[in-house]
């Protein structure tokens, strides 16, 4: 039965994608091969004691959480027994017969089997403990080989490849031992040989032509470099096999380089129209020195890789001049003409761009070009604007609101019990002398030769020798930062640097050779407008450190960081009254942003599907219609995609799968700088304006490392609090008008779904069904048992950091315990929260 075309729309005109080909979830293939039935040989060893195995009786208690992967400390006890160590752990094993290929004997020997996940009073002896060799069909397994907590895992479908990989990951070397001394079934591959163990590959000339494009392109070589004289020697040198004539010239590699593209753009372009979910776009625009414009395109997906694990994906599909005018409707042209070039336009998902107005022109225009091919999409539903640009205007409102207008607010918003009347007016001279273009111009000066730069170095060298700056004070030896109108908080490193290195500066302006830059030198009530205007500039770099890092599903923090941006800014208000006016600029922006961001419902379903937020956020932050709205929301969206699995009666055994690729490890460390940073500087005091109180690296100061980050987002303090605070429209979402106001939110629904029925009939069949109480109950039932489960803890690693949760891998190995919320995260998960990706 062909799959119906939903009337409801994921975002605000999202309905959900019902692919062609089959889904991960139905039964088709041969049938599974049998093994015949033979004894599992085991190689002789010698363990280092003699150990016998008898069953035991673990204490059972209460579970506190219903999550697998739930982190559990062991109480400390006087009569605890240490865990396994790596020797005594492999030892002989009794003889078995071996039922079929999938004996998962590599996972079974290493754990135990519970009936709770509970930690018990406790450990169990592994010297007495029976070894397992298949399922031991008990509610919960638990890993033997773990030292620093009790890991355990509910015992379900998919389990014995998630402790394959806990295994591989955190007990490799264990692991592939025991699979060698004691001839385990080896499911998982083994280490990858080092670079000087790899096998030669036979020469051949088409495989030297493979790897000498792969080299002109990745190290951006010049194409000339294969007709220079000496290259072709080197090349040649002690070159059995290589002749020549074998060496292509310029023009034959400009046409290697063409092919080798032509085949990997055709085959990133079959990845995509088989991508499992709908494909989000991050799109930006640069120009070159000479004023072209170009516009990239990147494409996030998730795949199946060899029909065994879930990644998720990141191509540059286009990097395309635009030729013309460079507003909205040209944009729009360009950008759906990249999609329809790459077959892809009817998968469509988010498109993250920057704030820009011509990008507001270019949604209006792409969702004229989508209706008319008959494409639902929505201006505002498939709109995510990038955060850390979102930011940066927020920024550069505080910068501007200062040189529009920078005594009056200050003379009559300051706090006379912090400065009497006088220094007010002395603190608005000096922001009316606009000390950062002073900061500019002094960096600009000791920079402009070679000769002051080391000089200056040379004087921060010997001061510190001297001892010049004052006990225990030193000055790093660095140099002085630039800002760049276009780089994210250059202009907040620029004024941290210059207060951090001014002791060392100042000695070197008053120098002999120097003295015709001695007018650059800063007034101190210059340099305490800038300690304060860095500390200001400081709460916005923390936010954009929490998402602007690699490929990461980080959308689900978007709306939380904004909430903890105007948190911190708030605070900050209130320490320093006389720059109230120019943060309350700042802070009108974000608003600005949020508001905005209330139009789709992206950022509602990226939190939800994050284990460690889910709607606790939202119900502490929120009001409680919008919170339930939200709930909503994925309850409708989950009732489509059982109605369609209930139609096509798609159901399939779980695949053998091998492991999954760590999507967010790059991103881990500086999210967890940016947070833990922001949420300190709520509290941070105001700082005085000597340069020994600005850190070098404010990411990595003494506040942000005291201050663990927690393992769920409901800590988060609210700027408003949960009446006010920035949540979901109230309007139903397929309705495509816009709404100036958080007030005009609270529309009539029945006009709402008169607008939504008039819309949507324009681009669906009117004759699709919709989905049945029987749709609508599973997705509610398998929504609360999600919820139900509690928050997702973080594990704690050795030195007591939190691993952050693999989104892809969390949703991955539960893809059959929640079916409906794993369609969801195939759309929803690749979504990104910044364009420049």
């Amino acid at each position: 039965m062909a799959a119906p075309q939903s009337a409801y729309n994921q975002y605000q005109a999202w309905y959900p994608l019902m692919p062609g080909h089959p889904h991960p979830g139905s039964q088709t293939g041969p049938p599974m091969r049998q093994a015949p039935q033979q004894e599992l040989q085991i190689r002789p060893w010698v363990p280092p004691q003699e150990v016998t195995h008898s069953p035991i009786n673990i204490e059972q208690a209460s579970s506190t959480a219903q999550g697998s992967r739930k982190r559990k400390e062991p109480s400390q006890a006087s009569d605890t027994i240490e865990a396994p160590s790596d020797d005594t752990l492999i030892n002989t094993t009794p003889l078995r017969k071996a039922t079929s290929v999938q004996d998962a004997t590599d996972v079974y020997y290493f754990v135990r089997a519970l009936q709770t996940d509970a930690v018990p009073t406790a450990l169990p002896d592994e010297a007495l403990e029976r070894v397992l060799h298949d399922n031991p069909k008990s509610e919960w397994l638990g890993c033997k080989a773990c030292k620093d907590f009790w890991k355990t895992w509910h015992n379900g479908s998919g389990v014995t490849s998630t402790v394959r990989r806990h295994l591989i990951k955190k007990h490799e070397k264990l692991y592939f031992t025991a699979i060698e001394v004691l001839g385990l079934k080896a499911h998982a591959p083994p280490p990858q040989s080092t670079f000087a163990e790899t096998v030669k590959e036979p020469f051949s000339v088409h495989g030297f032509e493979t790897k000498l494009v792969q080299w002109s392109v990745v190290d951006d070589q010049s194409l000339h470099v294969v007709d220079s004289k000496e290259f072709r020697e080197m090349i040649l040198f002690d070159a059995a096999h290589l002749q020549d004539e074998d060496i292509p010239h310029r023009s034959k590699l400009r046409m290697l380089i063409q092919v080798s593209y032509n085949a990997h753009r055709a085959e990133v372009r079959i990845e995509m129209q088989g991508a499992l979910g709908r494909i989000s776009f991050t799109a930006d625009l640069w120009t070159d020195p000479i004023l072209r414009a170009f516009m990239a395109v990147t494409a996030h997906y998730i795949v199946r890789i060899e029909g065994k694990h879930l990644t998720l994906k990141a191509r540059l599909i286009a990097f395309k001049h635009i030729e013309g005018r460079h507003d909205g409707v040209s944009l729009a042209h360009a950008f759906f003409g990249v999609l329809e070039e790459e077959g892809v336009a009817p998968k469509i998902g988010s498109i993250t761009m920057d704030s820009a107005t011509s990008n507001d022109t270019k949604m209006d225009g792409l969702e004229a070009l989508f209706t008319s091919r008959r494409i639902v999409f929505d201006h505002n539903g498939n709109c995510v604007r990038c955060f850390p640009h979102s930011v940066n205007r927020s920024v550069k409102a505080v910068l501007e609101a200062i040189k529009s207008n920078p005594i009056i607010p200050v003379v009559t918003g300051g706090d006379t019990t912090l400065m009497n009347h006088q220094q007010l007016s002395a603190y608005a001279d000096a922001l009316a002398s606009d000390p950062v273009r002073r900061v500019r111009e002094l960096v600009g000066a000791c920079r402009k030769l070679g000769e002051r730069r080391d000089d200056l170095r040379r004087v921060i060298k010997h001061g510190n020798a001297g001892n010049l700056w004052g006990q225990n004070m030193t000055v790093p030896e660095l140099q002085l930062l630039r800002d760049c109108d276009t780089r994210w908080s250059s202009t907040y490193q620029m004024i941290g640097r210059a207060i951090t290195l001014y002791p060392a500066i100042k000695m070197f302006l008053n120098s002999e050779d120097h003295r015709d830059l001695s007018h650059l030198q800063l007034t101190p009530m210059q340099l305490k407008v800038l300690v304060d205007l860095h500390q200001i500039l400081e709460v916005p770099h923390a936010a954009q450190e929490v998402l602007s890092t690699s490929c990461t599903p980080t959308l689900s923090m978007a709306l939380p960081s904004y909430e903890l941006l105007i948190t911190a800014w708030r605070s900050t208000e209130r320490k320093m009254p006389e720059m109230s006016h120019f943060i309350n600029a700042g802070i009108q922006r974000l608003e600005k942003y949020i508001r905005l961001a209330r139009k789709t419902r992206i950022y509602a379903l990226a939190m939800i599907i994050n284990p460690t937020m889910k709607l606790e956020w939202m119900a502490q932050h929120w009001a409680e219609d919008d919170a339930k709205k939200a709930s909503d929301w994925m309850t409708e969206l989950m009732a489509q995609y059982a109605q369609h699995i209930r139609l096509t009666t798609m159901c399939r055994a779980p695949p053998s799968r091998v492991g999954v690729q760590n999507a967010a490890a790059a991103a881990a460390a500086a999210q967890k700088k940016g947070r833990s940073l922001l949420k300190s500087l709520s509290n941070a005091p105001r700082r005085s304006s000597s340069a020994s109180n600005i850190p070098n690296n404010p990411s990595t100061s003494s506040i942000a490392a005291s201050i663990p980050r927690s393992a769920s987002t409901s800590s988060i303090p609210s700027a408003s609090g949960p009446s006010s605070a920035p949540g979901p429209s109230s309007a139903t979402p397929s309705m495509l008008s816009r709404l100036a106001s958080p007030s005009e939110s609270t529309l009539d629904n029945s006009a709402a779904s008169s607008a939504s029925s008039a819309s949507s009939s324009a681009t669906q069949d009117s004759s699709s069904p919709s989905p049945l109480p029987i749709d609508v109950s599973a997705a509610s039932l398998e929504l609360n048992k999600y919820t139900l489960e509690g928050l997702y803890e973080l594990e704690i690693d050795k030195e007591g950091n939190e691993i952050e949760v693999d989104l892809l891998e969390y949703w991955e190995d539960r893809q059959y315990q929640f079916p409906l919320l794993f369609r969801v995260v195939l759309d929803v998960l690749p979504a990104q929260a910044l364009c420049n990706y």
